[in-house]
């Protein structure tokens, strides 16, 4: 697979996309540096994927509709941190997924897991139920994504609430959609599952 990113900081691209391809020997990258640099490729590989480091957001709005008109058909990825999702959430239309800080790393690695390791024939509870939960987690929004992560981390719902910002009634309501979602009953499953997700295995706390 040939994956474009794009990303005006070589150092994160180098790092996330090393980590990728040791992991996904089939995943090809070529990293550039402005949006528009894509659009002036001469002959153009045959992409499935342009990965997007959401900075420079007015730069990126201005050639994102010509890119996804040039690539139809190519999936589109943001990377964003949490202060600049408020400026993106104008460009979220464009893109297949945008994620962001901590869950990065772990959503890129489940997403591909994802598409690189599809068999038809692979139909046994266990295999069928780790692909179901990646799929859960590549699409879980980002205040589910985080809590998912700080109930891996043992943290209670008093402290993920003062990390998110959010009263711990509301906490409490991201644990009763987490648990729905993956079709569990406590958060020890749910760290489980993050644990299965994220390839860290079981948490051992300090």
């Amino acid at each position: 697979m040939q994956v474009v990113f794009i990303s005006q900081c070589s150092s994160y691209a180098t790092i996330l996309s090393k980590g990728l391809s040791r992991n996904y020997p089939g995943l090809n990258f070529i990293h550039l540096t402005m949006p528009e640099d894509l659009l002036n490729i001469k002959h153009k590989p045959k992409f499935t994927h342009i990965i997007f480091k959401l900075t420079n957001v007015a730069k990126i709005e201005k050639f994102i509709p010509q890119i996804k008109e040039t690539f139809a058909g190519v999936r589109l990825i943001g990377l964003s941190t949490e202060i600049e999702l408020k400026l993106n959430i104008k460009l979220s239309r464009y893109f297949d997924f945008i994620y962001h800080d901590s869950v990065i790393e772990n959503k890129l690695n489940s997403y591909f897991h994802l598409i690189l390791n599809k068999n038809p024939e692979s139909t046994t509870p266990t295999q069928l139920q780790i692909e179901n939960h990646n799929s859960i987690y590549i699409n879980l929004p980002e205040n589910l994504s985080e809590t998912l992560y700080l109930i891996y981390k043992g943290d209670t719902a008093g402290e993920i609430g003062s990390k998110l910002s959010k009263s711990e009634r509301t906490v409490e309501k991201y644990f009763i959609a987490l648990k729905k979602l993956f079709q569990v009953n406590t958060k020890k499953e749910l760290a489980a599952i993050y644990g299965q997700i994220s390839g860290l295995g079981p948490n051992k706390p300090d």
